[in-house]
């Protein structure tokens, strides 16, 4: 899930040409009104062992030499989170640290051991066989003991219940290092003109965030999918392009990425799903023009995406669109499901008769 969502998890043990479905299941959530959590820190090392050397670092800090063995210990800011949920008298706001030892006891022993963050399943039962079956079980249990029974994460658990801080919260969320853009259609689609508007929409949905967060690309990768769930022969295939100089423009993008279809497509087949993915990013600050270049149509661009990104922030998504992207687009998603925008759209605001 979080290499679907364009984080580098090294050489975490992860199955890269599933990210697709790990799309349709945020989709799915999406559409079911549900929200699905990822962390915000990790436990990495260098080699799955028993007890290797770990650190924990931001989900984008991982470095290229290491791998994902677990999730971080901010436990005790999700506790309070879990508590100012549950218990509505709070309103949605709830201080654990502004409580005396006696206050904290007492709310961590109404805890299940299960709701700690970090506790899975399996661990539960192991926990509660040794008698901790509650937040202040656990906080209040020898960490030596923990981290010989279990390891060092559950140890860090307890420290973190004990207020220990283990990691700093992140004030600021670092850039994605990668920016997807993809969706399922409503229905097979089969003609490369229908492909080509699906790509093209998602390339400009890709190099608006990419503009947002102040970043360039230096390579884009174009893929293409039948049903992998049908019977009969099916076809799934990707390209990457590296780009000759680092760019966020759309049209330019929407130029690569065409000549990528082009590679792609094989005819007589209906294709579930397309995307693309923009990769190799770095800041626009270090920006490097070609020999060549016409600085000022450069700027011109510029200005002009800048324009795209105004209107559409401002009359709504796709309300200007590259002509390649088509006007009907039948092969959308379905999203009937869809939560009305009531808070952000006044025309879908209910109407009491």
């Amino acid at each position: 899930f979080l290499a679907a969502r364009g984080v580098d998890v090294g050489k975490s043990l992860c199955e890269h040409d599933l990210t697709g479905t790990a799309e349709e299941i945020f989709e799915a959530a999406d559409s079911a009104n549900c929200t699905i959590h990822l962390p915000y820190d990790v436990v990495v090392a260098k080699e799955f062992r028993a007890n290797p050397p770990v650190r924990t670092v931001n989900v984008h800090e991982v470095a290229a030499d290491e791998m994902i063995l677990d999730i971080g210990p901010k436990t005790r800011a999700k506790l309070a989170n879990h508590i100012a949920k549950k218990n509505p008298e709070h309103g949605g706001v709830f201080d654990l640290e502004a409580l005396d030892a006696a206050e904290q006891a007492a709310w961590l022993d109404a805890i299940p051991v299960s709701e700690v963050w970090g506790i899975g399943g399996r661990m539960t039962g192991h926990l509660e066989a040794m008698s901790i079956t509650t937040a202040k079980a656990l906080r209040d249990a020898d960490p030596a003991r923990i981290r010989q029974r279990f390891n060092v994460v559950v140890e860090r658990v307890v420290k973190e219940l004990r207020g220990t801080s283990c990691l700093a919260l992140e004030e600021v969320a670092p850039a994605k290092q990668q920016i997807m853009a993809s969706r399922s259609f409503s229905r097979a689609v089969t003609e490369k003109r229908e492909l080509r508007e699906a790509l093209l929409t998602y390339i400009a949905r890709a190099a608006e965030k990419l503009r947002a967060q102040g970043s360039l690309t230096n390579a884009v990768q174009i893929f293409i999918r039948t049903n992998p769930f049908k019977e009969g022969v099916q076809y799934a295939n990707s390209t990457t392009i590296r780009l000759p100089i680092a760019t966020d423009d759309t049209l330019t993008l929407g130029r690569f990425v065409v000549l990528g279809l082009e590679r792609l497509y094989r005819p007589g087949f209906g294709y579930q799903k397309a995307g693309v993915i923009l990769m190799d990013l770095s800041p626009h600050a270090q920006r490097q023009a070609g020999l060549f270049d016409d600085v000022s149509a450069i700027n011109r661009r510029t200005n002009l995406n800048a324009s795209l990104d105004a209107i559409n922030q401002r009359f709504g998504r796709g309300a200007v669109a590259v002509a390649g992207a088509g006007s009907e687009r039948g092969w959308q998603m379905r999203r009937g499901n869809l939560t009305p925008a009531y808070t952000t759209d006044p025309a879908k605001l209910p109407i009491a008769k």
